[in-house]
């Protein structure tokens, strides 16, 4: 009975889809708190044969993604090179911002607390725009050195995804930070 229900199905549609998702481990390192889904156009159809995955479109879906203050830490302390020149990094993050504590390392280690906005480029980089803490000024030429050295170890583009993603906004709040913006998913993915 089963499998000849099965063989007449031949493609689900669903008009609407609200998921929500808690504790969502992507990598042994990046640990989501919550994630929400929301959209449209959901397209399943199915394989004749067992064994071959079945074919997933979505049109349009929004996103929001949320990740703890904790668990931004330990993703920032599991991806810190050995050799990098910015060392015991912590992050604290207050509203619209993140407060940045760590060490420069060039030939001695010097202690810095900077801040760091978060911006989003064409819709599928983020880029750290960092600036010196109130009453603890930086150089400029090591700020955009600690900078430089951030992105670059960050390198956070999403136009390398198997799925088409659209960053509309990065919101930083006390104890965490909440990412939204659309994707489009189509299943099994293009190489």
């Amino acid at each position: 009975m089963a499998n000849e229900l099965a063989l007449l199905l031949k493609t689900i549609l669903i008009g609407k889809a609200k998921i929500g998702l808690q504790d969502l481990q992507l990598r042994e390192d990046i640990l989501l708190d919550d994630v929400r889904l929301e959209g449209e156009g959901v397209r399943i159809d199915l394989p004749e044969t067992s064994g071959v995955p079945p074919h997933v479109e979505t049109g349009e879906v929004k996103f929001s993604a949320m990740m703890t203050e904790a668990n931004v830490n330990r993703l920032v302390q599991g991806n810190l090179p050995a050799n990098a020149p910015v060392r015991n990094l912590q992050l604290t993050l207050l509203t619209g911002r993140a407060k940045v504590s760590g060490q420069y390392v060039k030939l001695i280690p010097i202690p810095f607390v900077v801040e760091i906005v978060p911006q989003i480029e064409n819709g599928v980089r983020v880029r750290l725009a960092l600036q010196s803490s109130p009453g603890l000024p930086i150089p400029k030429p090591i700020l955009d050195t600690i900078e430089s050295h951030l992105n670059h170890m960050a390198n956070i583009d999403l136009s390398g995804l198997p799925v088409a993603v659209r960053l509309d906004e990065i919101r930083c709040e006390p104890g965490r930070i909440t990412t939204s913006g659309k994707i489009r998913v189509e299943f099994p993915f293009k190489t």
